[in-house]
Order: C-alpha cells, then sequence, then structure tokens
C-alpha cells in the first residue's frame, strides 16, 4: 500500500496515524508514504513532531509506524504517472496487489477519513483473495480531449472508492 502525503497537509497527519494503526492489523501487508513535499526538509521537520500532541487536529500522538520516504525530484510519481496514466495527489492511497498492478485507489481529507472510507474493507478482501468490491464504471469523459483520471493507460478502470459521493 502507498500513501502520498505532504506535510502541509492538515489531512495527512492523522491519514498517517490511521495507516499506522492498519498496519498493525494487517502484518503481512507492506505499507510506505511516499512524501509530496518539494524540500526534503519539509519531511525531516515533520518527523521531529513524532510523539507529539495535536489537539488541534485530534490527534492525541503523531505516532507514525510506517516507512516514509522522500522523492526527491518527484522520479517516483512520475514513473507512477507512467505507469498508470496520472500523478498520485497528496492524500490519495494505493492498493497494490502482489502481481505489482493498482487494484485500489482511495483519496482522502479532514470530511472524508480513513474510517469514512472502504480502503479497509477492500484491503481485508484482497489479503482473503477475495474479489474487490466496485463502485460501478468511471464516469464517461465530458467535452473533447478530457482525460479520464481514474483510467489506466490500458483503459482499465482503477477504482476510486468514492462511494460517499464526495469528490475531494
Amino acid at each position: 500500500m502507498v500513501a502520498f502525503w505532504a506535510s502541509y497537509s492538515d489531512a495527512d497527519y492523522g491519514l498517517l496515524v490511521d495507516l499506522s494503526q492498519l498496519s498493525q492489523r494487517y502484518p503481512g501487508v507492506g505499507f510506505i508514504g511516499v512524501s509530496c513535499d518539494a524540500r526534503r526538509s519539509d519531511v525531516e521537520r515533520f518527523v521531529t513532531r513524532f510523539g507529539e500532541a495535536l489537539p488541534e487536529l485530534k490527534i492525541p500522538v503523531l505516532q507514525v509506524d510506517i516507512p516514509l520516504a522522500f522523492d526527491d525530484g518527484r522520479r517516483f510519481r512520475s514513473l507512477l504517472a507512467t505507469a498508470v496514466g496520472r500523478s498520485p495527489a497528496v492524500s490519495d492511497v494505493l492498493v497494490v496487489d502482489v502481481n505489482g498492478s493498482v487494484v485500489w485507489k482511495e483519496q482522502f481529507s479532514l470530511v472524508h477519513p480513513l474510517e469514512k472510507g472502504q480502503l479497509e474493507a477492500q484491503l481485508a478482501r484482497l489479503v482473503r483473495g477475495e474479489t474487490l468490491v466496485s463502485n460501478g464504471p468511471n464516469p464517461a469523459n465530458v467535452g473533447a480531449g478530457d482525460d479520464d483520471e481514474d483510467e489506466d493507460q490500458d483503459g482499465t478502470d482503477i477504482d476510486s472508492g468514492d462511494s460517499d459521493g464526495l469528490l475531494l
């Protein structure tokens, strides 16, 4: 599972804490957080806050137990954009199966935190070898030249997990 986060995104503080707790429930699944920050110093400053209470974000203790990476020059994001036809955004979480295919993506925010999403249920299905639940096909493109951001380069859908209708 690959989570894209940034130190400037308040939602991502809670997301990383939630993903750390999720990683404890699924120890056989690899988790990594990839920073979208432009400067390594922003990531280093973020890491110094581990163990702090962040009451303004309703986080009793900022505890992040998954590996975090700095994407120097945004090379990883560029490679991923080439592979899936879309550059991942801040707060995107991608679930990658054992074959290296992105099989689920979901974007989180302050109003759409992990517990409101489908990520954990989909992860449980994947771990059990079950078929993931689909939220239906992606909407048809409107207007000439529009790119379907939820479509892989080979034309297959990547489910966004937007079951509650929030497009954030």
